[in-house]
């Protein structure tokens, strides 16, 4: 996929457009959003959603990504190097399975992770794995990872209804950005989508500050 840069988004514009939609119960990959549930300040900064980098970074990149996503996974060696050379990135991560059942599964281990303080070694490893992965293949690399899968599989179940809030809210989002496909990228006021250079990236990073 191509990356095309959107028009600069501004936030009065956004949130306008969040609540002529909010109102809509949308069917989003097997899960439900009800209107009452959808709070414009949580799909702008979702307080659930896993951040790397530097939580108090004065750049935010917002980034909605899928593990089977052939330009997510070109991304995220890129991303990687980016988050070591500036340590003034804070990224908030936007599951967004949009690849199928094991896009999915592996959205919602990754999302039960966190629990654990374990979101980032399961992001690099979940991209780590061939994009055949399988549950058995999930389950394998996020407990080489040094996840607790015991504790693992209760929180899968115990907080099912919550994740699965988290990955409704995370397509809501990408709808309202327009964005076609993963990745999808917000720094600064601009919504870009498709997979970038190394350069692409370092240049709209220091054009957000």
């Amino acid at each position: 996929m191509i990356s095309r840069r959107r028009q600069p988004l501004h936030l009065a514009m956004f949130i306008l457009l969040a609540a002529a939609l909010a109102w809509l119960a949308l069917p989003l990959r097997g899960a439900h959003a009800a209107s009452a549930d959808i709070d414009v300040n949580d799909i702008i900064t979702d307080p659930t959603s896993p951040v790397l980098g530097n939580a108090k970074g004065r750049v935010t990149i917002i980034e909605f990504t899928d593990y089977r996503c052939p330009n997510c996974r070109a991304m995220q060696p890129r991303m990687e190097t980016l988050l070591r050379e500036n340590r003034q990135v804070k990224l908030v991560m936007k599951e967004w399975p949009i690849f199928g059942e094991a896009s999915v599964y592996a959205a919602k281990v990754a999302l039960a992770a966190n629990w654990q303080g374990k979101y980032g070694a399961v992001h690099a490893a979940l991209f780590a794995l061939p994009r055949t992965m399988d549950r058995d293949a999930v389950r394998e690399a996020v407990g080489k990872a040094g996840v607790d899968l015991a504790r693992l599989d209760k929180d899968l179940a115990g907080r099912d209804t919550e994740i699965t809030a988290i990955l409704a809210r995370n397509d809501v989002a990408a709808r309202m950005f327009q964005l076609q496909g993963t990745p999808g990228f917000v720094i600064g006021h601009d919504v870009y989508f498709g997979a970038m250079s190394l350069d692409d990236l370092r240049r709209r990073v220091k054009n957000a500050k």
